[in-house]
Order: structure tokens, then C-alpha cells, then sequence
């Protein structure tokens, strides 16, 4: 097995992911026949380093093909932007401008979240601020010994984090999940040129990954980490389950229909992690889910539905404007 399978199996990672965050997203206090699933369902966000891991891959191989920066940069903000207005600003109007919850300007632009800490939208404004920051992270790591430069660049994030965490907590408290996850994604980084060299995966990682994962499972139970540091433990914890699900796929790969299910929701990953979480948002709006649901099982599966349904519609209208806006650019 080599780093390639994080390329070749990109869309099946990224449909786990997906399914694992909304997992996160919608669960209450299952029942105790649940308890194992609910466990499951709390390390959710692990799906976005994923994600992050992923996508500083994916933009490897778009700079290797060495594009002028502006370029470089409209391929990202229409991908980024265009899901974003036709999803996320209806949202914002239909809170801000008629419920009255917000500040529309200050919600639509992305403000909100280092002003008021809401992270309903998080993953656009920190996946744009990461786009900005991709040439010059490449810049460093790519002219000497990349990992060691990847470690320098880690380290920086993790002091950066530490001193708005013990000198500006507020900052820190608004937008450190935006924050810490900037290591994962510089890790993607670096691991890009790994991946599209065809580097091979030492046999003994998946084994150690595996085995990280047990470790962390008991360490969780009776260790508990500060607040400035949490964040950062799930960094060795999502490359050990990447290590293990790429482990999983490789041998699974006789099983078409599961992949191309995975592949379905990878597909649309940006359409439904949007979807979902202001889908639940308007739904438990008017909808007293504990009266009803005191599990929030029943809720789960009617918002799950409800998001698959709007990213299936929205993904080839999406991909239609991108491609005229894109199309558009190149004219100009």
C-alpha cells in the first residue's frame, strides 16, 4: 500500500468523514443500547481534520501544475463561495432578517466568528483563510526537508494557539476551532508530495494506527487534557484512522456498491456538511425534538433525509455555476 490510495480512495474518505460529522452533529443521550454508537458518534469531528488533511493534499496537485496565483485562488473561492451563497446566505436571511437572531452583515461575511464565536459556517472562513495561506506554506515546506519544515510550521500553530489561549482567551475561545486545525491541514500539505510521488506506506503503520486508536480509547477514559491542548491529541488520532480506513478499503476493494455508495456522499461532502447543520439549525427551531424524540433518533434520520435530498438537488446546479464562472474567468 502506498500514499497514492489517499488519492485513489480520496472520494470514499471524504464520504466517511461526511457521515461521521453529521453523526456528531445530531446525536442527544442515546440509549444505553446505543452507548457504543454514541461513543462513535462524539469523535465526529475528527471527519473535518480529515477533511482538512485532504484537502491540503488535493492542493498539492493543483499547484504542481504551477498556476498563476490568481488563478490558483479563483479555482478555490468559486468552489468555496458558490455552495456557500446559494446554502448558507438563505440561512442568514432567514435568521437575521426575519427572526431578528443577528447582525446580517456581520453573519453572511464570516465576522461572527471571530466576533461572537457562532460556528454554524466555520469550515468556509477557515478553509478560505488556509486557501490564502496555501503558496506561502508551500513556498517554506517544498525548499528543504519537508517534514521538518512541516513540524516548524505545527509548532508555530500550536504557540500561536497557546499565547491567544493564556493572553487572549476570547479570541481564542471564538475561533480555536478554526484555529487548531490549521496543523492537520499543513500536515496534508507536506503529505501531498507523498501522495503523488507514489511513496510507500511502511507495512507496520496501519498496524500502529490501530493500535493508537485502542490506546487513545482507554487514555480518554481516565486522562483528561486542558482545553488549549485537545484539539491538537486529535491530530495523531485522525491520521490513525486514515491509516486504518485506507488499510480497510484497500482489502474491502471487491465490494463495488459499498465504494460507490462512499463516493456518492465524498461527492457532495461540502453540499451536505452545509446543508445538514443549518437544516438541523431551522428544524430544532420549531421543532421541540426532546418532547418528542428524547433520543433524537427519529430527528436524526429526518434531517439526514432532508439534507441528502437538498445536496442532490443543489450538487449539479452547483457544479453548472462553477463551471460557467470558472469558464467566464478564463475568457476574461
Amino acid at each position: 500500500m502506498s500514499w497514492k490510495s489517499l488519492s485513489k480512495f480520496r472520494s470514499e474518505l471524504m464520504g466517511l468523514a461526511c457521515l461521521w460529522v453529521m453523526l456528531h452533529h445530531n446525536y442527544f443521550d442515546w440509549p444505553n443500547a446505543l452507548e457504543s454508537l454514541e461513543r462513535f458518534a462524539k469523535y465526529g469531528n475528527l471527519g473535518v481534520d480529515i477533511f482538512l488533511l485532504l484537502s491540503g493534499v488535493g492542493l498539492y496537485y493543483a499547484w504542481a501544475k504551477k498556476p498563476k496565483l490568481g488563478d490558483f485562488y479563483a479555482r478555490r473561492f468559486i468552489r468555496l463561495l458558490v455552495p456557500y451563497v446559494l446554502i448558507a446566505v438563505p440561512y442568514w436571511v432567514w435568521r437575521d432578517l426575519y427572526l431578528g437572531k443577528g447582525n446580517f452583515w456581520i453573519d453572511v461575511t464570516q465576522l461572527c466568528l471571530p466576533l461572537k464565536g457562532i460556528i454554524s459556517t466555520w469550515y468556509i472562513p477557515a478553509m478560505a483563510a488556509m486557501y490564502l495561506c496555501y503558496p506561502l506554506f508551500a513556498r517554506f515546506l517544498f525548499k528543504g526537508d519537508r517534514w521538518t519544515r512541516c513540524v516548524i510550521l505545527c509548532g508555530g500553530v500550536m504557540l500561536l494557539c497557546l499565547h491567544f489561549y493564556y493572553g487572549r482567551s476570547s479570541i481564542y475561545k471564538n475561533c480555536e476551532i478554526a484555529l487548531t486545525r490549521f496543523a492537520i491541514f499543513i500536515i496534508g500539505c507536506a503529505l501531498g508530495k507523498s501522495v503523488k510521488d507514489d511513496e510507500p506506506i511502511p507495512a507496520h503503520y496501519p498496524a500502529l494506527g490501530l493500535l493508537w486508536i485502542i490506546l487513545n480509547a482507554i487514555l480518554r477514559r481516565h486522562v483528561s487534557l486542558g482545553d488549549a491542548w485537545i484539539r491538537f491529541s486529535y491530530i495523531p488520532l485522525a491520521l490513525s484512522v486514515v491509516l486504518v480506513t485506507l488499510w480497510v478499503l484497500e482489502k474491502l476493494e471487491r465490494f463495488a456498491g459499498l465504494r460507490k455508495l462512499l463516493r456518492f456522499f465524498g461527492e457532495r461532502s461540502l453540499e451536505l456538511y452545509l446543508t445538514h447543520v443549518l437544516i438541523k439549525n431551522v428544524f430544532y427551531t420549531y421543532i421541540p425534538v426532546k418532547q418528542w424524540d428524547p433520543w433524537g433518533i427519529v430527528s436524526y434520520g429526518v434531517i439526514l433525509l432532508i439534507s441528502l435530498a437538498v445536496s442532490v438537488l443543489l450538487h449539479p446546479v452547483i457544479n453548472k455555476l462553477c463551471g460557467l464562472l470558472l469558464a467566464r474567468k478564463e475568457t476574461v
